[in-house]
Order: structure tokens, then C-alpha cells, then sequence
């Protein structure tokens, strides 16, 4: 992974082998960055993905194996325990153009991805919500 600053914006280019969730993680907590979004196009592999099953609360997770299209990630910086936290969500396509997505738990960078991130200093923290008993951002 490497990064470039311009005033409140980056730009990060991850490389083949890179973990797309991991390189977030190290970026946020080198840089500090407590609020944020970020938007990528690239194509990886190697993927795990989630979505919440809103009956039992859980998220129901999913594997791929082999070359997808990133043709939209996208997610958020905040904190959880002052820690900086990345939420992410993706959008894959395959090789037959059929299209899917949902939260990242992790993925690998098969060839690149480039990644366009603004950034505010006001802090944003994530509690858990009473309803759900995820951490929500809290206003």
C-alpha cells in the first residue's frame, strides 16, 4: 500500500497481495483519520462478504475464490473505542458480468485498487445501538 496526501483528500493504491480491510486499518490509525469516506474501483480476490440477517441479528458471511471487477467500494471512518474504524462495503462483478456485493470482512487485491478518501477532524464515534446491538454512529 502506498498513499498520497492532498490537503484533507488521499489517494491509496494497493498492490497484488494486499488485504483491502487490513491496509484500511493501518492507513486510519497511521494518519488518524477519526471521520471519513472513501470510494475504489479495482479487482481482487480471495474474498469473504456479509450481509445482516436482521432476524437473528448476525451477519451470515460468504467466500469467493478466484478474479472479480471492484466496481464499487465504499465506506466510512469513525472510531469504536477510540480506535479508528473502517466500514466497508463492495460491489463485485465475475466474469459472466453478474453482479454482487456486500459488507467486506476482507479481501485480497488481485491486481490493484485505487482508493479516493476525504477525511473531516471532527471525530465521529460508534456506540451500540439498543435495537440492534451494533455500533451505529452516534450524532
Amino acid at each position: 500500500m502506498r498513499y498520497l496526501k492532498q490537503e484533507n483528500d488521499y489517494v491509496l493504491i494497493l498492490n497484488k497481495g494486499d488485504k483491502i480491510c487490513e491496509c484500511l486499518k493501518k492507513f486510519a490509525k497511521a494518519e488518524k483519520i477519526v471521520n471519513g469516506f472513501y470510494t475504489g474501483i479495482g479487482g481482487a480476490d480471495e474474498l469473504t462478504l456479509a450481509y445482516l440477517d436482521l432476524e437473528t441479528k448476525l451477519y451470515v458471511e460468504k467466500k469467493y475464490s478466484g478474479y472479480y471487477e471492484i466496481l464499487n467500494l465504499t465506506g466510512n471512518f469513525s472510531t469504536l473505542n477510540n480506535d479508528e474504524f473502517p466500514h466497508t462495503h463492495i460491489t463485485l462483478s465475475d466474469t459472466g458480468f453478474n453482479c454482487f456485493g456486500g459488507h467486506l470482512i476482507e479481501g485480497q487485491i488481485a491486481v490493484t485498487c485505487e482508493i479516493f478518501v476525504h477525511t473531516n477532524k471532527t471525530k465521529l464515534e460508534r456506540k451500540p445501538d439498543k435495537d440492534f446491538g451494533f455500533n451505529f454512529i452516534e450524532l
